[in-house]
């Protein structure tokens, strides 16, 4: 697999997976270790929306690695690169709180900016509630306040 950027193909990036519950979860780091150190800088940790939406329309997020700061994507289990296990059962809120925990301890975001974007955002504002340590800020995108009511509404409409 190989990472087909739709941005500045200068910019250092590398993709792989992290294990989580017994599954692959996809990851790609844009930028530069060293860089961002020296820069005293924290990496951008981006959550994407759906659920079931992928990366992908997040790629010119990429962009900000050209400051000094690493820019970190996710495929949510069940979407894009990572894998998809035919379990509904899996897919609660809870279970994607922990894949954010997982893929953070696993690729050492320590100290890290989130972004969630719609769903994204959603599972931020979750995320944020059991007070994780080393979020340096959160950005919540184009998403629903509230993921009762928006739980309440999809389910209305199906």
């Amino acid at each position: 697999m190989s990472i087909e950027w739709t941005i500045d193909p200068a910019l250092d990036a590398r993709e792989g997976f992290v294990e989580f519950e017994g599954l692959r979860t996809w990851y790609a780091i844009v930028g530069d270790a060293a860089v961002e150190e020296a820069n005293g800088l924290a990496p951008l940790l981006l959550l994407h929306g759906g659920p079931g939406a992928c990366h992908d329309y997040l790629e010119s997020m990429a962009a900000v690695a050209a400051t000094g700061r690493r820019v970190v994507f996710y495929d949510q289990q069940g979407c894009g690169n990572s894998d998809q296990p035919d379990d509904p059962g899996r897919w609660t809120v809870d279970y994607f709180v922990h894949e954010v925990d997982a893929v953070r301890r696993q690729l050492g975001l320590e100290r890290c900016h989130i972004l969630g974007q719609s769903w994204g955002g959603m599972l931020l504002m979750e995320y944020l509630t059991g007070r994780p340590s080393g979020v340096v800020s959160a950005t919540i995108a184009s998403s629903p306040a509230s993921m009762p009511g928006w739980m309440e509404e999809t389910g209305r409409q199906r």
